[in-house]
């Protein structure tokens, strides 16, 4: 499991922006991991070694379990943390063409409500310009602040929540070379940009879906990669 991950609020990329709680944060990580195919079903999950991994106290993790558990992902155990659960396609499907309803109702509702995209292209423009190397170092900072910029920006409280409890942060999965993944994204991060900047609510709909589908499409090649190499 990937357990590499920022918790810090993203203040290098955006003027204002509310910090996503840190059980979200926790909770996408090891969705991720999950959904991917990095932690397998059967493995356990303790409380005490998940916490200190991530750098964080046992009582985000622990709501992060609660949240999972909730989706069928894991099965908690008393007083020893959490059992993960089988998956199979059709979850990662389901899971992925939730989020792009969601994320691209969120992202049409933000034009609708007049979001500035001038924050977006700014701190769009500071992760193009970086060497490589850094940009890799900085991605997953990028992408929440600019995901969660755009549902903030929504003005749907009960939008937002349930997207933060299917974020996964980027889509990164077997098989798939990370720095072709961010490249990808930061593209169709551009477009969805341009929909914003000219103020179309259902190009910046289709913009967002599109990219979050392409996820979708790299998870499913793990999964299958994975499945292919299980004895």
């Amino acid at each position: 499991m990937n357990i590499t991950y920022e918790f810090e609020c993203c203040r290098g990329y955006m003027e204002k922006i509310v910090a996503v709680p840190t059980r979200v944060r926790i909770a996408a990580v090891l969705r991720k991991s999950i959904l991917n195919g990095e932690v397998k079903a059967g493995q356990e999950l303790s409380l005490t070694e998940t916490a200190a991994k991530l750098g964080v106290s046992r009582t985000p993790v622990r709501e992060a379990f609660q949240a999972l558990a909730e989706e069928g992902l894991i099965e908690l155990r008393m007083n020893r943390g959490a059992i993960v659960k089988p998956i199979d396609e059709n979850y990662i499907i389901d899971h992925f063409e939730t989020r792009a309803l969601l994320e691209g109702e969120a992202v049409a509702r933000a034009i609708r409500a007049g979001i500035d995209p001038a924050p977006l292209e700014r701190m769009h423009r500071k992760i193009l310009s970086m060497p490589l190397e850094e940009r890799a170092g900085s991605y997953s900072d990028y992408n929440q602040a600019f995901h969660s910029a755009i549902w903030y920006a929504s003005n749907s409280p009960r939008l937002t929540s349930f997207i933060e409890i299917l974020w996964n942060g980027p889509s990164y999965s077997r098989g798939i070379a990370n720095d072709d993944h961010r490249r990808l994204s930061l593209k169709e991060h551009g477009h969805i940009i341009d929909n914003i900047r000219q103020q179309n609510a259902e190009g910046g709909r289709e913009a967002m879906k599109a990219h979050i589908l392409r996820g979708l499409g790299n998870f499913l090649k793990g999964y299958r990669m994975g499945k292919s190499i299980i004895p």
